[in-house]
Formats: C-alpha cells, sequence, structure tokens
C-alpha cells in the first residue's frame, strides 16, 4: 500500500503571491434570484499558490505543464530544499 502526502496548501483569496502575480478573483456568474443558481468564476494566475513549473516557464523551446502525462507528475521520492531568495531571485 503507498501513503500519499499532500503537498499543496489550500488556496486563499489574501494569501502572499509574487509582485507581478495579480490577486485570485472571483465573479458572480448566476444567482439564484435572476438565473436561478449561483454559479461563480474563479480566476487565477497560474503562479498563484502551490504550483509546478514547466520547462517552458523559463525556456522558449521546453515542453509546457499540458504535455506531461498525470502519472508524470506523482513523486514517489521527493526532497525539501530549503532555498531562501528574495522576489526577483
Amino acid at each position: 500500500m503507498q501513503r500519499l502526502t499532500w503537498l499543496s496548501y489550500p488556496l486563499a483569496m489574501d494569501d502572499p503571491r509574487p509582485p507581478a502575480i495579480p490577486q485570485p478573483s472571483l465573479t458572480s456568474v448566476y444567482t439564484i434570484e435572476r438565473d436561478g443558481a449561483n454559479v461563480m468564476s474563479l480566476k487565477v494566475a497560474n503562479h498563484t499558490g502551490t504550483h509546478a513549473d514547466a520547462p517552458r516557464h523559463v525556456i522558449a523551446s521546453g515542453i509546457c505543464i499540458t504535455e506531461f502525462l498525470p502519472q508524470e507528475l506523482i513523486f514517489t521520492s521527493p526532497c525539501v530544499v530549503d532555498l531562501p531568495l528574495g522576489d526577483r531571485e
């Protein structure tokens, strides 16, 4: 039996983020009063919260995240590296 560890944190609207990354936003699409149901639209930049960068993030000819198979994003031997850097490093 495999043991899985969730590495992501819950996403909150006021979480810290790099200066150039916009704050997430929620917009009402439908309301119960007007449309019979509540539906919201969530807008987030792909660098909001816990995420993985694909090579194309910084290499023009690199592969993008959608080119990975889901099983390639399951890590069996993860390692934590403490690498303190400033916002632009």
